[in-house]
């Protein structure tokens, strides 16, 4: 150790270094509480367990002086959470259309009778007739299959035949599903043929031309692998009923989602299986009714995030939702019609920042995010009256056909009734038709 020959007795106390002369140094303006314990680390005669001691001291002090800043740090974040809010609702109050005005909460646009598509430039965006849209969110644009020209339809012939050289499978509605892509691109071919071999090969590697095969030979919604399982973890209603321009509406009670079930009985696996076979199921039957009721049809999907907490925006979610968010943007072209996420509140707001930089700006601009106030009647600007569920101002009261024979209920092998479609709002609704009675467990056939 180091040498005290010469060097004064330590003092007793504390008390005694006052009687000592510092010096004009940075010692003399160190804070008062922190000083001596500062001093005695420095003097020759303080041993290891007290520089130990003296250390863990200073390191406390400093760990509740990081704690208290952090709560006023916090303190700060939520009176700014509480301003937005605050402003937010102002805007609201303020705008002509008596809609959120911020870029989280936007307005519905009314219904309107097909016209002229029109497209944005750079990026190709497909927008409604002019008196269909309100600003934002924007709508998908009508295409009529009479009224597509010559010239669209050898684009469409020529692109087939890209996708197949690509190693693309097409079945009888091959044509529709090649549409999709040259829409998507404003029909600039040499976009669509891009996006149309990336779609080739991703498919092909991914296995969802089997899933589409499968669908197409007569698989049914309730057959999907593990679907059952699903449905006892969150109420979700796939290709319910038809909007007013003739899209799939799915409705997804988000907020239902039990998340520890949901991880408990599907892992991210089977989960993204889950998801690639619901799309190619809606993208199957939207090419069918495509070609039975001559214009493109879409999905229009409709979230309810009424009761989300953390746990739904929680890094486990994130991590699960990250490879399924951007698939139907990637491969699924001008499937999305629009987007409108219903009884939003702050922590859907944050989930939202997550999942929104996965997106493009096109499907970006689809989505319309409202608030419990302006919730209510929302989907009637979109919907007839009996397409939309009672409890969201629609007449509709039970699930329609052929919704209904494709679900999930009791009565089905694998189907425990009881715990079938989660919820008080979607799930309830849902439970009317596919386990009225709430009967156990059956053995019945599917």
């Amino acid at each position: 150790g180091q040498s005290t020959t010469g060097m004064p007795e330590p003092p007793a106390k504390d008390a005694d270094l006052d009687s000592m002369e510092a010096g004009a140094n940075e010692m003399t303006i160190m804070e008062e509480e922190t000083v001596w314990e500062k001093i005695r680390l420095l003097l020759p005669w303080q041993n290891d367990e007290d520089k130990a001691d003296a250390e863990m001291k200073s390191t406390k002090r400093e760990l509740q002086q990081a704690r208290q800043a952090l709560k006023e740090r916090r303190q700060q974040v939520a009176e700014l959470e509480a301003r937005c809010n605050e402003l937010t609702e102002r805007l609201a109050t303020m705008s002509k259309e008596d809609c959120p005005a911020s870029d989280a909460i936007e307005s519905i646009p009314p219904p309107a009778a097909p016209a002229e598509e029109k497209y944005a430039e750079p990026e190709p965006v497909a927008e409604a007739p002019a008196a269909a849209v309100n600003n934002n969110p924007t709508a998908a644009n009508y295409v009529a299959l009479e009224e597509l020209t010559p010239e669209q339809w050898q684009k469409i012939k020529d692109l087939k035949a890209a996708y197949l050289a690509a190693g693309g499978e097409l079945d009888e509605y091959g044509d529709i599903f090649i549409l999709r892509f040259l829409v998507d691109k404003d029909w600039k071919y040499e976009k669509a043929l891009k996006k149309a071999k990336s779609t080739a090969a991703w498919r092909a590697k991914s296995g969802v031309n089997g899933f589409r095969k499968q669908i197409a030979s007569g698989l049914v919604y309730n057959e999907i692998p593990n679907i059952k399982e699903l449905f006892t973890t969150v109420a979700v209603s796939n290709a319910h009923s038809r909007t007013k321009a003739g899209d799939l509406m799915t409705f997804i009670d988000y907020g239902s989602l039990d998340v520890n079930k949901f991880f408990k009985l599907l892992d991210n696996s089977q989960y993204f299986d889950i998801n690639n076979f619901i799309l190619e199921y809606v993208s199957y039957h939207s090419d069918k009714l495509t070609q039975e009721t001559g214009a493109l049809v879409r999905q229009f999907m409709v979230i309810d995030a009424g009761g989300i907490g953390l746990a739904h925006v929680s890094l486990r979610m994130f991590i699960r939702f990250k490879p399924i968010m951007p698939l139907a943007d990637l491969y699924y072209p001008e499937l999305l019609g629009g987007a409108r996420v219903l009884n939003a509140a702050w922590a859907l707001h944050q989930g939202w920042k997550l999942v929104k930089p996965l997106l493009s700006k096109q499907i970006q601009d689809m989505v319309g995010i409202l608030d419990c106030k302006h919730t209510p009647g929302a989907l009637l600007k979109v919907a007839d009256p009996e397409a939309v569920p009672d409890f969201y101002g629609g007449t509709c009261t039970t699930i329609p056909r052929p919704a209904v024979d494709w679900y999930p209920k009791a009565g089905m092998e694998g189907v425990d009734a009881a715990a079938i479609c989660p919820g008080k709002k979607l799930g309830a609704y849902m439970r009317r038709t596919l386990a009225p009675d709430g009967a156990p467990l059956s053995s019945g056939t599917k």
